[in-house]
């Protein structure tokens, strides 16, 4: 019981504006009217726990065509520990519904929802294209590095290709 009377809902971590930077690292993007997006503070907010690994923000994005569920890690340069850190959020009960990989079908048939894991690390890291397929195929996300400074318009206009 006590641990469900510490718990935030998740719109008391909602993040003013869409951009956050931590530790110099940081992540923005710039919407338009046809666009909503949304930032939330994960760690140290929304799972307030030192007994588990999160990632720092959860970022939901739509238009009228699309929709993506964008985890955000922002990391120095251990490619290992980010990864802890996605895994066990996506396993956290909290998260359960929305990250599990039955619950997009809808969009999935019409190739409109993506779920993206983002980690944006301090530069001199990079994964091969089995750490990439291992997330796709076990958590249906799709993996991306970018050093220092994130702008996440890029990664979703690739993805909406």
């Amino acid at each position: 019981m006590s641990l469900v009377r510490n718990m935030k809902p998740l719109i008391n971590c909602l993040i003013n504006g869409t951009s956050y930077k931590e530790s110099g690292k940081s992540i923005s993007i710039e919407g338009d009217r046809n666009e909503q997006i949304l930032f939330f503070k994960i760690d140290g907010c929304y799972i307030d726990s030192s007994s588990s690994r999160k990632c720092d923000l959860l970022v939901i994005y739509s238009d009228s065509e699309w929709r993506f569920i964008i985890l955000v890690e922002l990391k120095g340069k251990k490619i290992k520990d980010a990864i802890e850190q996605f895994e066990q959020t996506i396993n956290n009960p909290r998260f359960r519904y929305i990250f599990d990989k039955n619950s997009c079908n809808s969009c999935d048939k019409n190739k409109k929802c993506r779920r993206v894991f983002v980690i944006v690390h301090g530069g001199g890291i990079s994964c091969g294209t089995d750490l990439k397929g291992k997330i796709k195929k076990k958590y249906g996300f799709y993996l991306e590095l970018v050093s220092n400074s994130c702008n996440l318009r890029e990664i979703i206009r690739r993805y909406k290709k």
